[in-house]
């Protein structure tokens, strides 16, 4: 009995106590009555807040501990932190949490806090603790690792929605060694949606200095006119050193500088995760304008958008001794005709996947579209490299004492202003080209000098090319393929003006648009279903996606195609011309059932006749029938024309006038068609001439979609409704 009183009686005494001693969060106010801030911290407890009214107060300012929040009640512009005499502005210093939070704060003029020989944030000083700071402007501060905010000893901090401007100098004074607005030491901070200008490292990272097993996040963030330098430096944006490893992720950076890697240099032992932001206008005049990874293990650019960036090697990305996978980037517009690989370059022993990137009109000596030398080992695959031209060899792709496996890739429209290798240039270089599309290349040369090899060009290396199309590339001399020494075996390939090697053959390969550098192939190639299963590397999917053994032909063995697409029949968006015999071309919808997959744009003269042909497909179903509608998407209405069931070729309308005569009305749409599937009656409706009444002069927009009505004859059930992509016409005087 005894036992269990006393149970009771501690049970009782504990309700006691939560009943008696509730605890509440309270509102304490600067400066009055608390004439410091300090004063306010010190008489906080958990859970308060400290609300500070507009004027300069002077610190330091330590937060010792307390889960509290610190606002300005009326923003960074009025309401300024600073230090009088040496040291950081503000400390988190003693564990402080997430609930710890500075806000709406102007800080400035911190000099940093001493840490074993080292001065360590400028502005604010996070150290071994997790605070947030959130929407403050963090402006003019310096330190030596950290001019504005330091993060060291396994802090994790929240910053977000601030502005980090001109730290790590204070007018062009005095400069930070490490990390000029955010240094990062065995932490894993979250950087999101900040504004970073204009912010200074004398070595190493301009903007944010990721060191010594960090594990940061970095996201949604604008790093721009951040420079690290003057000398031999790195990470204008942002510089990772190992063991470290970083998320960046949808940040815009824009105008950085530094001498490796403008915008983001990754060095040794460091990995990073490159995915979604954009790299634009990034200056050096040594390497890496977008982004230079020196030495990294493994890092992976993915997703992001580079354009116009400024360097003497890699304009876009440049690797060195790298293990990096570059997928899926738009790598476009650099300019720099002294330099070489203004997309990307590899150099000294780079072991690099390049897949899936669109990489395409940038200029430079060599090598504009992708280069690679010094004994590099790069996998090339899926790509799109187009449009790029160089002053010397190699526009689209160049390759010098190293080795290649180039698969799967679109190189079209290319060209070199000397010598060979619109296409592709090989020196020294034991290479694999598998399925690839390697197609209206040029080689020019000054006269007396001849050009060569349009399309590939060889000197003493030994390469097989398998599987691949080699078309309308052009030269003086060997316009397709010219080899110099070295071995090489073409086999199972299209070949203009044909080429000796197995399976090799000659014919126009079809493709949907060459004049937009568009190769896919049109359902009636001769290259569908013509590949070889004896080709290395056949890879799982094309450059878009598709699987790359489809039964294209429709004899039910589905066979991989020759080059880089693999020509899938359901897709209707395949191209073909109009009218050529008039003496001009335009882009026209060829369609072979199913669903397509975006808008296209056409280009009609007035008074000319516009053909689309429909094809039965190849391996569709059957019976497959097609209905086309007609109707203006601005600013007036037209006359629809509905043109008969069935396959085959129909002009619409004919002609196309632009007079003023007979303004057209909307007197159709295709809403009633919906409502029953299968087999509409259409032959009850005839196709009239449809006029486009728009001054002369003025162009006028005409949308024509494509619609297949799938019917099963046996069971006279509606079937299943196929919306193709629409073709947008502009009709021109």
């Amino acid at each position: 009995m005894r036992r269990r009183l006393a149970i009771i009686s501690v049970g009782f005494f504990l309700l006691s106590e939560a009943v008696t001693a509730p605890s509440f969060a309270s509102d304490l106010h600067v400066p009055s009555p608390y004439a410091t801030i300090q004063d306010a911290i010190s008489a906080a407890t958990d859970g308060d807040t400290i609300r500070v009214a507009p004027g300069n107060y002077f610190g330091p300012f330590d937060f010792v501990g307390k889960r509290i929040h610190v606002v300005a009640t009326e923003g960074p512009e009025h309401t300024i932190l600073s230090n009088e005499s040496l040291g950081s502005v503000v400390l988190f210093q003693s564990g402080e949490t997430r609930e710890a939070i500075l806000e709406g704060f102007q800080v400035t003029s911190g000099s940093g806090s001493l840490v074993v020989n080292t001065l360590y944030g400028g502005g604010i000083l996070v150290r071994g603790s997790s605070p947030t700071l959130r929407s403050n402007i963090i402006i003019s501060n310096t330190a030596d690792h950290g001019g504005g905010i330091a993060c060291i000893e396994g802090s994790s901090p929240l910053i977000r929605e601030n502005e980090l401007l001109l730290n790590g100098t204070t007018h062009g004074n005095s400069m930070p060694s490490i990390g000029g607005a955010i240094y990062i030491e065995g932490s894993s901070p979250i950087i999101e949606d900040n504004r970073i200008d204009d912010n200074q490292a004398s070595a190493f990272g301009g903007g944010i200095a990721s060191d010594a097993a960090s594990t940061a996040t970095i996201r949604g963030n604008v790093l721009r006119a951040n420079r690290a330098g003057p000398g031999s430096s790195k990470g204008g944006g942002i510089g990772c050193r190992g063991p470290s490893s970083v998320l960046i992720v949808g940040n815009q950076f824009i105008g950085n500088a530094g001498d490796i890697g403008a915008g983001l240099f990754v060095g040794s032992g460091a990995t990073a995760t490159v995915r979604e932001n954009v790299f634009e206008t990034n200056v050096t005049n040594v390497v890496g304008g977008g982004i230079a990874l020196v030495g990294d293990a493994a890092s992976t650019i993915d997703g992001n958008t580079f354009a116009k960036n400024k360097a003497q090697q890699g304009l876009g990305i440049y690797t060195q001794e790298s293990d990096a996978r570059i997928i899926g980037n738009t790598i476009s517009h650099h300019n720099n005709s002294n330099a070489s690989g203004a997309g990307i370059a590899c150099a000294r022993s780079s072991r690099v996947k390049i897949i899936g990137n669109t990489i395409t009109e940038n200029s430079s000596s060599v090598g504009a579209g992708i280069w690679v030398v010094e004994d590099s080992d790069v996998e090339i695959e899926r790509n799109w490299i187009l449009r790029n031209v160089t002053i010397h060899e190699g526009a689209g792709l160049y390759v010098h004492n190293a080795a290649a496996t180039i698969v799967g890739n679109h190189i079209v429209a290319n060209g070199t202003r000397r010598s060979g290798g619109g296409g592709i240039f090989l020196s020294l270089a034991d290479s694999i080209l598998a399925s690839n599309t390697i197609a209206a290349n040029a080689a020019y040369a000054p006269f007396p000098e001849d050009s060569v090899g349009g399309g590939v060009y060889m000197f003493d290396s030994n390469v097989e090319i398998v599987n691949c199309i080699l078309w309308d590339n052009t030269a003086d001399t060997s316009s397709q393929i010219w080899r110099f020494a070295g071995s090489l075996n073409v086999h199972d390939s299209l070949v203009e003006g044909g080429w000796p090697g197995d399976g090799n053959f000659e014919s126009d390969p079809r493709f949907a648009d060459l004049g937009a550098a568009d190769t896919r192939l049109r359902c009636d190639s001769p290259c569908v279903d013509r590949g070889t299963d004896a080709a290395p590397l056949i890879l799982a999917t094309d450059a878009d996606g598709d699987p790359r053994r489809i039964d294209g032909d429709g004899d039910q063995q589905p066979m991989i195609d020759i080059g880089a697409d693999e020509m899938r029949p359901e897709v209707a968006a395949r191209f073909g011309t109009v009218n050529a015999s008039a003496g001009y071309l335009a882009r026209v919808l060829r369609v072979n059932g199913g669903s397509g997959d975006h808008e296209r744009v056409v280009t009609v003269p007035v008074r000319s006749s516009l053909v689309i042909s429909i094809l039965a497909p190849p391996a569709g179903p059957d019976p497959a029938s097609f209905v086309l509608y007609a109707w203006p998407t601005t600013p007036d209405a037209a006359t629809v024309s509905l043109q008969p069931r069935g396959l085959g070729t129909s002009g619409l309308p004919t002609p196309l006038n632009a007079g003023s005569a007979n303004q057209p009305k909307t007197v159709w749409n295709n809403l009633g068609y919906r409502q029953r599937l299968g087999r509409p009656d259409l032959e009850s409706s005839p196709a009239p001439s449809t006029i486009l009444d728009r001054p002369t002069g003025i162009g006028y927009s005409v949308t024509f979609t494509l619609q297949g009505f799938i019917a099963d004859l046996a069971s006279e059930a509606d079937g299943p409704l196929s919306l193709t992509n629409a073709v947008v016409v502009h009709v021109v005087d």
